[in-house]
């Protein structure tokens, strides 16, 4: 049975917390059909919360996102000066792949957490270095190992704003739902027209597929920004019927700290630092320890 090659746009919600306000009755009747002239709220002015009376922020209405969505989302994070993301990934294809990866920034402080049951890495760097160098801390539960690395390698899409972008490049979103996320209004914007579902390809390389069939997409707002983003795609992978799916949380923009891990010094002692050049030649590459333990022969 071959799997349906129509791009569609599907329903798919951000997982939030339960509580969605309700429009309910809005009009009280009596039986001979004219109103009792009864107030609805003492002040007489109370407005109801609906997805029309909701406060959008910039570059988003009832009917959708600006194009500069995503830069709107760098720009607020850079200037509230901290966040917290939270990020979920899964493909599944002729094996499944799952990772987690909680980045916590403040100012050029950045702390990356990922792992597993075999394996947990935690990369920081700081202000001290200029943000580029990163340490690296490899941990199985037994043994610590530890690396001297560059941002650049830290972490596809930090502040999730590339993603924003091609979910945003990928299809068309309308609002669909308001509800309660931690005590806070959030409106749900669904995708409801895919316009080019590889957009995603730059966003995640892990992403890519050998064809796209469908697509689902949501991102949530609060009325100071986005707050969230999830997608699934469905295709063809390289080794046959492939899912990729990405979700992400924004948490305490503004109100987040850091402090420094307490390895940080006996990583800077025992982190290994290499220098990679292209061999004579041509065809290989010489491997140099700049710091930390030699490599065994033959490694």
């Amino acid at each position: 049975m071959h799997r349906r090659t129509a791009l569609t746009a599907g329903v798919s919600l951000l997982t939030i917390a339960a509580g969605c306000t309700s429009d309910g009755d809005t009009q009280s009747s009596d039986p001979d059909g004219t109103d009792d002239g009864e107030p609805e709220s003492e002040s007489g002015d109370e407005q109801e919360l609906t997805l029309e009376t909701f406060e959008y922020p910039e570059s988003v209405d009832q009917d959708g996102f600006r194009r500069n969505l995503a830069s709107v989302h760098e720009d607020r994070l850079a200037a509230a000066g901290s966040f917290q993301v939270v990020k979920t990934f899964e493909r599944s294809e002729t094996f499944t792949t799952e990772e987690e990866i909680t980045i916590t920034g403040d100012g050029d402080d950045l702390l990356l957490e990922t792992g597993d049951e075999h394996l947990t890495t935690t990369a920081w760097t700081d202000s001290a270095n200029d943000g580029t160098d990163v340490l690296v801390r490899n941990s199985n539960g037994v043994d610590e190992r530890y690396l001297i690395g560059n941002r650049s390698q830290m972490a596809e899409d930090v502040d999730g704003s590339d993603t924003l972008g091609a979910l945003i490049d990928a299809a068309m979103f309308k609002a669909s739902e308001l509800v309660e996320r931690d005590g806070t209004s959030v409106v749900v914007f669904e995708a409801v027209d895919v316009i080019d579902v590889t957009a995603l390809e730059g966003a995640r390389s892990n992403s890519h597929m050998a064809r796209y069939d469908e697509l689902e997409a949501s991102i949530v707002v609060s009325e100071a920004g986005v707050v969230g983003y999830r997608y699934e795609l469905e295709g063809e992978g390289f080794d046959g019927p492939a899912v990729v799916t990405e979700s992400a949380t924004f948490d305490d923009v503004g109100e987040t700290t850091l402090d420094e891990p307490d390895w940080v010094d006996e990583a800077e002692e025992r982190a290994l630092e290499l220098s990679i050049e292209p061999a004579a030649d041509g065809e290989s590459f010489t491997v140099t320890v700049d710091q930390g333990e030699p490599i065994p022969a033959g490694a």
